[in-house]
């Protein structure tokens, strides 16, 4: 990570990730995340890719998970991620690549830890892990609840931010991270009712939006935006934030529940290519479809808003 391209092999020696891992707390205005955000790396496209990347920062995140709740760096790293997205809400003539680059890196980096926490502690260390304090304490205006900031700023990307070629990479992120932080009903023999993160988004403001969330990703969904060229793959000369990953699922869930992606042949006949082709064109309407799923047959024993904002959704051109 740093101002030059990044790849697998230099994650163990590249001294921002170091210092980020490291045993002094940055502050969220510190020039530091400038740099550390400024990186150009692959990121996972299939299961291989993913393990190789998660064995590349296995020594960071357990340095990482050592020391962060006194430094409080995740916390800060998730703060700098939503307050930077923020620029993101000016109309599209007005979006800079620079802006959207680096609010893309920010998220991917949080999904990476995030999910790395969700598998080795569980939910409730992980989350002891996002709202551990900077130390020195930093003033009383920081929010004691960022993980709830963090899920209503990742909603907030995708319903709010203009979708257009710079932020698409964005609001995939933004629904990655989300699949990620509901994906801790994998991890744990629990109920989602009883989960914080369930809570968080069943319960609280977040719910109050899930007309508006359920509406904007069945649009992602029917409108089967393709991603912008040279977004899945290097190209030579292509933009600076030049692959994405594709969103698959088994990707974000390093492969768990995946034996239905290694089936040649899926029920209605098409081939797994054909299948990935699909979700790697247009990505952004594969994962929010996944999301849409995740939000309503979760929590269905009580109120659920999104599942009850699908039910009663009518086409108001008709």
């Amino acid at each position: 990570m740093g101002t030059t391209p990044s790849r697998y092999d230099d994650l163990s020696k590249n001294v921002y990730l170091e210092k980020f891992c490291g045993k002094k707390s940055i502050l969220p205005n510190d020039p530091f995340w400038d740099t550390f955000l400024s990186y150009n790396m692959r990121p996972p496209v299939t299961r291989n890719d993913q393990i190789e990347l998660d064995s590349r920062l296995d020594s960071s995140c357990q340095q990482l998970l050592a020391n962060n709740l006194t430094t409080g760096n995740l916390g800060t790293l998730i703060q700098v991620a939503f307050t930077r997205a923020n620029s993101l809400l000016e109309p599209v003539q007005n979006q800079k690549i620079i802006s959207a680059w680096q609010v893309y890196n920010a998220l991917f980096a949080v999904r990476c830890i995030l999910k790395y926490l969700m598998e080795t502690v569980g939910e409730e260390e992980m989350i002891k892990h996002i709202e551990a304090p900077q130390l020195p304490v930093q003033s009383q205006s920081s929010s004691p609840y960022r993980l709830e900031d963090f899920f209503e700023a990742l909603l907030d990307i995708i319903t709010n931010v203009p979708l257009c070629e710079l932020t698409y990479v964005v609001h995939l992120e933004a629904i990655n991270c989300l699949l990620v932080l509901l994906s801790v009903q994998l991890f744990s023999q629990t109920a989602a009712e009883y989960s914080s993160i369930y809570r968080i988004a069943m319960h609280s403001f977040s719910s109050e939006c899930a007309p508006t969330i359920v509406c904007t990703l069945l649009h992602n969904f029917v409108q089967q935006e393709h991603a912008p060229p040279g977004l899945l793959t290097q190209q030579a000369g292509g933009s600076i934030v030049f692959s994405i990953a594709a969103g698959l699922w088994n990707v974000i869930t390093m492969g768990i529940g995946s034996s239905l992606k290694n089936v040649q042949v899926t029920s209605n006949g098409t081939s797994e290519d054909e299948e990935r082709k699909r979700d790697t064109e247009t990505p952004l309407a594969s994962q929010s479809l996944l999301l849409l799923l995740v939000l309503t047959n979760h929590c269905t024993a009580t109120q659920n808003p999104y599942r009850n904002a699908l039910f009663s959704f009518v086409d108001m051109q008709g």
